[in-house]
């Protein structure tokens, strides 16, 4: 990643990565190559997330949980 000296704010970033997933007998890899460079940091002036949405929203943990759960009674 790299930054602006005088602001500390990130200009470009990049990964790589490198991901198995096995479940049973089944495996899922993926592989990534990401770049991206930042811009219009001021262009958004507010980001207002709607009240139903607020209402509904659940913990990550909770929605890996619900994963877990429905993956069991599909196996069941």
């Amino acid at each position: 990643m790299r930054y602006a000296l005088k602001t500390s704010v990130p200009l470009t970033t990049s990964s790589i990565t490198h991901l198995t997933i096995e479940m049973g007998e089944d495996s899922l890899s993926i592989k990534q190559n990401i770049t991206g460079v930042y811009s219009n940091f001021n262009a958004i002036k507010e980001i207002t997330v709607p009240a139903d949405i607020i209402r509904n929203t659940i913990s990550i943990d909770d929605y890996f949980n619900s994963l877990i759960e429905l993956e069991a009674t599909k196996l069941g």
